[in-house]
């Protein structure tokens, strides 16, 4: 059964009813300060920012998206459990299951090394880290096929493709065109 908090834009917004328990709403209020603090990219300002319980674990999301392409690039989930935290990509998109911990892209911290606020304050290291890392859409345009491939470019890591023909690709040389998918530049105000 998931239970979704109401999205909050600020600190004077956290109501203290809104969560379980203390620890929750510490952990909450911290987190979202400092990765307020630390996302130029302005993340939480939007739709792709959530909060669900499910079962015992209250579960922070981070959907981020080629919104021309409408599709979910990575889904970056903390999960705040009774004994740990948990950080990873969802690898479902759904969140319809826990965190695998045994995969090694998932980082665990046991509570009872940690206090709640050094907790928040991980997670939002982590978060901010992902949050900057630069996905590139690299595209190869033919008249037979059209080839696309999201990379994260700092590890010049895959993370998914189409094809028109659906129709495995390898050795295709350059690229076409790159263009970054993400972050969006932010308008400069007036």
């Amino acid at each position: 059964m998931f239970t979704y908090i109401p999205k909050f834009n600020g600190l004077s917004e956290i109501e203290y009813t809104d969560y379980r328990n203390s620890e929750e709403r510490e952990f909450l209020m911290t987190l979202y300060d400092r990765v307020s603090s630390l996302d130029e990219y302005r993340l939480m300002e939007y739709d792709d920012f959530f909060m669900f319980y499910h079962d015992s674990i209250l579960t922070v999301a981070f959907d981020i998206c080629d919104e021309n392409a409408n599709l979910v690039l990575r889904s970056l989930r903390i999960d705040f459990t009774e004994t740990s935290l948990l950080m990873g990509n969802d690898e479902t998109f759904q969140y319809v299951s826990a965190l695998d911990r045994n995969n090694p892209d998932v980082k665990e911290y046991k509570k009872t090394e940690y206090t709640t606020i050094q907790l928040a304050e991980i997670a939002a290291q982590w978060v901010s880290k992902e949050l900057s890392r630069k996905i590139e859409l690299h595209e190869w345009i033919t008249n037979s096929f059209q080839h696309r491939r999201y990379v994260i470019s700092d590890a010049n890591q895959f993370i998914s493709c189409s094809d028109s023909k659906n129709i495995p690709r390898k050795n295709l040389g350059s690229p076409t065109r790159i263009t970054v998918v993400y972050p969006k530049p932010i308008p400069k105000q007036k």
